[in-house]
């Protein structure tokens, strides 16, 4: 009879464990109406590196109107260390990406640096100090943006006896809504009208 009870009392115990590391699993907080996922498999030297980006868009709360964009890094079997990720951001006007920061996982590699570059933002870069060797993953990644996913390139580098490698691919990222462009291009339009006008 003791031993049932220490047996149910450890399984509510596991279980308890199980959801509270699914909880700090993620940046994300609750309440996000969409979700976009996609892995993108990169070759570096012979070797496979994979980067997962997911988005979260949210139509009330915190986030309101916004989207969350979280990579993981995971080098499957490349030989070199990755020490370099970076995803170009589709510029049009204000600020494209924001917040960044990144969650802390059990086992995985932190970044030195992960932070927006250029104003406006033209990428997203993470820089580590301790690379990401064969059979590990980075922490989260992640950044708040007010525009919709759709796919732009993404990057992995890394160092090896002083020869850069590197090697791209299409990830999830921040880009203007269609109607957005479509109306930069009919202001592009106006003006170039103008100035024919005025000539």
């Amino acid at each position: 009879m003791r031993a049932t009870g220490k047996f149910r009392w450890l399984s509510l115990l596991f279980i308890a464990a199980l959801f509270a590391n699914n909880a700090m699993a993620t940046p994300v907080p609750i309440g996000w109406t969409s979700h976009d996922s996609d892995t993108a498999e990169f070759t570096i030297d012979g070797g496979s590196t994979t980067v997962t980006s997911d988005v979260y868009g949210y139509t009330s709360g915190t986030y309101e109107d916004k989207y969350v964009y979280v990579y993981q890094i995971t080098n499957v079997d490349c030989d070199l260390g990755l020490g370099h990720f970076s995803v170009s951001i589709v510029v049009s006007d204000g600020a494209s990406a924001y917040g960044c920061d990144y969650e802390e996982l059990p086992g995985a590699i932190n970044p030195a640096i992960w932070t927006t570059l250029n104003d406006p933002v033209q990428s997203v870069d993470a820089i580590f100090t301790d690379t990401i060797d064969t059979g590990e993953s980075s922490a989260l990644l992640w950044f708040v943006s007010d525009y919709t996913p759709g796919y732009s390139t993404s990057a992995v580098h890394c160092m090896s006896g002083g020869v850069s490698y590197y090697a791209t691919a299409d990830v999830l990222s921040p880009v203007p809504e269609p109607a957005t462009v479509l109306l930069l291009g009919t202001g592009a339009l106006m003006v170039l009208r103008r100035k024919r006008l005025h000539a």
